[in-house]
């Protein structure tokens, strides 16, 4: 009782108080008793019997702030919650929203060939091959536990279909009302997708060279060769892959997807990995290899593949392929003359030749950033995602070359995600001497190969 006594004291000193606590009380008591405060109550009439001045007075403000805040609860209570909010809440929608499922039968009735392959970038039977070729991968139903298809959330043939579209160029949130689905599972679905292609599929250049080192076997590296050969007779008759790196533009990478982020800004400005890859003669991507940054140079890069350091190591001859100058000439890799070169020498119809073989990546490049929109923009994805893309985009390029149909979808125009690294600086192992070089010089020059005339007004190559 002292210490509240002593409290009083100072309140009421500091409010000034020049009523009459205890009339004050008396007048309140049906009030309390009418809000229902039966405490406070029974506090009051002890108060009043002790006849304490000065507690009342303490007590006076605590039960005036009291009732003030019962009447605000009692009369103003629905009025506070009839006035709109400032922030109005963000879900305005039911919680477990679906959007209707596309009906694949009905849509493949309506849509002609053309329209298929401009839509999903291959031909239907190309599709329905792939689809075989996955299985069971993309069903919901786990086999042998007696599944009904029809009770699968969304079927395969969908889910492959709305993958090949988003790599296509399609954006996400155009699928999801299209394809009938939330954002998570198109993500999920989509990357399901895209390690189910990549499970089934294979680039063809490291088993090749397995089976020649391994078993002796060199069959499908002459026919990769072969390929290659005839533009010159053979003369240049062992190459089996073209060389070349591209830059794919990325988003910034975090901390925690690489240690060193800035690493990843290349010559141009942008954030971006250098992606090596070898082309066959018709522009199949043969091998790839993603795991650079986009500051790393060609040749730099190319000597940190696996393919470089456990293939190339253990030699690879008479067998090599062809680069450009960004590489280091050696007797695995074939790269033209530098410098400025005179019309009519050796050396000018050597670069004519090596720049003929090496043509068949820059082809493939550009029919890859044409037939897959997803690349004319950034990839806004985590970096540890992005070479799961660019390898199921790759596979998905040979595939659909073995349509042997054109793609008739129009260029984009701008800059896009997909810059070549031509016009890098020289690598100063171009300009190394090597037996390879020097014998295919000398026999394209005793066979009577130049570089053919230019039109008039037309600069040389």
């Amino acid at each position: 009782m002292l210490p509240l006594l002593l409290l009083s004291v100072l309140l009421q000193a500091a409010l000034c108080a020049e009523v009459d606590p205890l009339l004050t009380l008396v007048s309140i008591l049906p009030e309390l008793q009418a809000h229902g405060l039966s405490s406070l109550t029974k506090t009051a009439k002890m108060i009043i019997a002790l006849g304490c001045a000065v507690f009342a007075a303490t007590f006076l403000e605590v039960a005036r702030w009291r009732l003030q805040r019962a009447r605000r609860h009692a009369g103003g209570h629905e009025e506070h919650h009839e006035q709109q909010h400032r922030r109005p809440y963000r879900r305005a929608f039911a919680k477990n929203r679906k959007y209707k499922q596309i009906n694949w039968a009905a849509t493949m009735h309506f849509m002609t060939e053309a329209e298929f392959r401009d839509t999903y970038g291959m031909a239907h039977a190309t599709f329905l091959k792939l689809l075989g070729t996955l299985g069971d991968r993309l069903s919901d139903q786990p086999a042998g536990h007696g599944g009904v298809r029809g009770s699968e959330v969304m079927p395969p043939e969908v889910k492959l279909a709305m993958t090949l579209r988003w790599l296509r160029g399609g954006s996400y949130l155009d699928l999801l009302m299209l394809y009938g689905c939330s954002k998570a599972s198109f993500y999920r679905t989509a990357y399901r997708v895209m390690e189910a292609i990549c499970a089934t599929h294979e680039l063809e250049l490291i088993p090749a060279i397995q089976d020649y080192q391994v078993r002796g076997d060199a069959s499908r590296l002459e026919h990769l060769a072969a390929g290659f050969g005839r533009w010159t007779d053979n003369i240049v008759g062992a190459c089996i892959g073209a060389i070349d790196g591209v830059q794919i533009a990325i988003k910034k990478p975090t901390v925690l997807d690489a240690p060193n982020p800035t690493a990843y800004i290349n010559r141009k400005g942008f954030f971006a990995l250098n992606v090596q890859a070898v082309a066959d003669s018709s522009g199949r991507i043969l091998w790839c290899s993603i795991k650079t940054p986009g500051a790393t140079h060609d040749s730099m890069a190319f000597e940190l593949s696996a393919l470089f350091l456990r293939f190339i190591a253990l030699g690879l001859a008479p067998f090599y392929f062809v680069g450009d100058d960004a590489y280091s000439n050696a007797e695995h890799m074939l790269c033209p003359v530098p410098g400025s070169l005179p019309a009519g020498s050796r050396e000018d119809a050597f670069n004519y030749y090596q720049s003929l073989t090496r043509q068949p990546v820059e082809r493939a490049f550009g029919m890859i950033e044409r037939r897959f929109g997803i690349l004319w923009r950034r990839l806004e994805v985590r970096l540890a995602n992005v070479r799961l893309i660019l390898m199921t985009i790759f596979l998905l390029h040979n595939l659909a070359l073995d349509d042997v149909v054109p793609d008739t979808h129009a260029m984009r125009t701008g800059t896009g995600g997909m810059v070549r690294t031509g016009g890098a600086q020289v690598g100063a192992g171009a300009r190394r001497t090597s037996t390879l070089r020097d014998d295919i010089m000398t026999k394209l020059a005793d066979a009577g190969f130049q570089r053919p005339p230019h039109a008039p007004g037309m600069a040389r190559a």
